[in-house]
């Protein structure tokens, strides 16, 4: 199958099954010898005010297309690291926070008004926010 084929039967099913038409329709990646096929189609969803991604999937040996949002995307790296507690951190470490795709990093630990409170910032930037609760957080590479 063609770049140009698969791109075309995608918008058309992609058309099919929303009611309208992609915004764009990108090939992101395709296996050799007639595997596996995905497209990403773009398009504003005026309900939450935004861009949303979809994937098309085609797999010409199967016979099959299927259609898939994607919710969110991330690097790999950043979440090669079993999760732990804030208060593992070393000065300068990075890490994200549950539900949270804001990158931060830890500045120090210290006693304020009568509790041990985490200190750290989002990276890049020099406020510094305290938690007062030990939460379990996703330690990242960047």
């Amino acid at each position: 199958m063609t770049r140009e084929e698969a791109i075309r039967i995608a918008t058309n099913y992609y058309t099919g099954c929303m009611g309208e038409a992609p915004e764009s329709m990108t090939l992101k990646s395709m296996e050799p010898a007639g595997g596996r096929i995905t497209l990403r189609a773009a398009a504003f969803d005026e309900e939450c005010d935004d861009e949303v991604i979809y994937e098309v999937e085609l797999v010409p040996a199967a016979d099959a297309i299927s259609l898939k949002r994607v919710v969110r995307e991330s690097s790999i790296s950043g979440y090669r690291q079993a999760p732990k507690p804030l208060s593992a951190l070393k000065t300068g470490d990075l890490f994200r926070m549950e539900c949270d795709t804001v990158v931060y990093e830890f500045c120090k630990s210290e006693m304020r008004y009568g509790t041990l409170s985490y200190g750290f910032t989002r990276k890049g930037e020099r406020t510094i926010y305290w938690q007062c609760r030990d939460i379990q957080i996703y330690p990242c590479d960047k």
